[in-house]
């Protein structure tokens, strides 16, 4: 009898914790992990001492881009239907779209800031040129 629970039991903790399901699942689970990409790079970058441990963040996160950039192009051919640049998106999406956005502005201010810190060190400079090319190359 207990050996018969103990799955039971497993299988309701993975349904009460939440397995993701529904139509957009795998979307969901792109944009936290987008949104967990961008909080490990503004939490980098804040907490940065030396402009080689910003242009280190700037590295990492660019090619996060990239490969996050190659699972979005997947996404937008298994659901064309999704428009995320007009932010018309299903309210199942809502929260992680909300989220999105604030982690968003908070990343644009948490680089502002270290740029005028950093905006001269050569490092930081390289790793930005690096970065615009990965980015001019998934256009």
């Amino acid at each position: 009898m207990v050996k018969k629970i103990i799955p039971l039991f497993a299988l309701v903790a993975l349904v009460i914790t939440g397995c993701s399901t529904g139509k957009y699942a795998d979307v969901k689970s792109y944009l936290q992990d987008t949104i967990k990409m961008q909080e490990k790079y503004i939490s980098t970058i804040e907490g940065a001492k030396s402009g080689s441990e910003v242009a280190s963040a700037i590295e990492t996160f660019a090619d996060g881009l990239v490969e996050m950039a190659e699972k979005g192009k997947e996404l937008e051919k298994k659901y064309p239907e999704l428009n995320f640049k007009d932010k018309q998106f299903p309210p199942e999406l809502k929260a992680e779209m909300d989220k999105l956005d604030e982690v968003g502005k908070r990343m644009i201010t948490a680089s502002t800031s270290i740029g005028m810190k950093y905006m001269r060190d050569p490092a930081v400079l390289k790793a930005q040129m690096s970065m615009a090319k990965k980015l001019q190359a998934l256009q």
